[in-house]
């Protein structure tokens, strides 16, 4: 018997693969049949040990170790099926996925999703400015600031697109 997380490895890698032969309506019909599995997974159809789920309040790296736990469940040029855990009170770092779709399920307690969309090829050099007009972390990127996404384990999955993060309807 096949299980959940089989079938979703087996369905992202049909719904992300970059194949011009494709339908035109296949990775709508796709992402959305993907959408419906992931919105099933619980912590048991990852084997998540519940022990690394027990809240010991606010994160403080002396007596709680490492802030992110990061299991990858499968990557190939086209995806990545990826679990996180994170302590509680822990931030991930500012990052982007320009132009991609993904989508994004809590299995366990809530976690708030800030996104950001840049604003064309715009670019506002700073001070440092990088050689010949490449951006370097001086420089000031424009960017429209989404709404905050607040996300638990009762909700269904965020999708991911260009542009913006949705929570699940």
């Amino acid at each position: 018997m096949t299980s959940l997380i089989q079938n979703i490895g087996r369905l992202a890698v049909r719904t992300f693969r970059r194949d011009p032969k494709l339908p035109a309506g296949a990775f709508t019909s796709h992402y959305e049949q993907l959408y419906n599995l992931l919105n099933a997974v619980t912590t048991q159809d990852i084997n998540l040990d519940l022990g690394l789920l027990h809240d010991h309040g606010a994160f403080t790296a002396s007596k709680d170790g490492a802030p992110v736990t990061y299991m990858q469940l499968y990557e190939n040029s086209d995806v990545t099926i990826c679990v996180f855990i994170l302590k509680n009170g822990v931030r991930l770092p500012l990052h982007d996925h320009p132009g991609m779709y993904g989508l994004l399920k809590v299995v366990h307690g809530a976690v708030s999703v800030q996104s950001y969309s840049f604003i064309g090829d715009t670019t506002v050099e700073g001070p440092q400015s990088g050689l010949m007009g490449s951006p370097t972390l001086s420089d000031i990127l424009p960017a429209t600031k989404h709404q905050l996404l607040k996300v638990c384990a009762s909700d269904p999955a965020c999708r991911l697109c260009p542009g913006a993060m949705v929570k699940g309807k």
